[in-house]
């Protein structure tokens, strides 16, 4: 059995959607509230935990739909624009992502700094911008380079907290 399949499977489990369900709160809340920010752009956020931690548990399928409706959800509650579907798409990739990298397989350190970097090169750095262009125009380019270091900074802060956070789920998840 592949791995969407199987976490497709995880979607009747009633353990997996309460729990799912508990972590989409902890992202929304850790996305608005756990955010470090700094002009012009650069911010470190800690709402990816959430997406790494049900990736780890329920796999891709499962984090999919968690990351359209944290997406949603987040953006009913803290709107600070016009909403844009193509944003949904960045926590959607960001949550296949991570369970490639901890569906099912042993976390290290290695692989937690693999899907945190291919995760900024990929979702904040690649897709944010081509989102932004989308929206702003040529414009968009004009914050690509220092948007890019500062996602990149960020990413060395947010790597090991990930490889923290993924050693914990591993410890607990037989609990659950």
């Amino acid at each position: 059995m592949n791995l969407f399949q199987k976490s497709a499977k995880e979607l009747k489990n009633p353990k997996c959607l309460v729990t799912t369900a508990m972590l989409i709160a902890i992202g929304v809340v850790l996305s608005a509230y756990a955010t470090i920010r700094f002009p012009p752009d650069f911010q470190v956020s800690f709402g990816f935990l959430a997406s790494g931690m049900i990736a780890q548990l329920f796999g891709p399928v499962v984090n999919a739909v968690a990351g359209f409706i944290t997406d949603i959800v987040s953006y009913l509650l803290y709107t600070d624009g016009p909403y844009c579907f193509w944003f949904a798409l960045n926590p959607i990739v960001s949550g296949i992502i991570f369970s490639f990298f901890f569906y099912g397989k042993k976390v290290t350190l290695p692989k937690a700094i693999g899907a945190k970097l291919i995760d900024t090169l990929v979702v904040e750095i690649g897709m944010t911008t081509v989102w932004l262009i989308v929206l702003y125009g040529a414009n968009g380019w004009a914050w690509f380079f220092i948007r890019a270091i500062g996602k990149l900074v960020a990413c060395i802060i947010q790597a090991p907290v990930l490889y923290l956070v993924m050693k914990t789920v591993e410890k607990v998840k037989k609990e659950i």
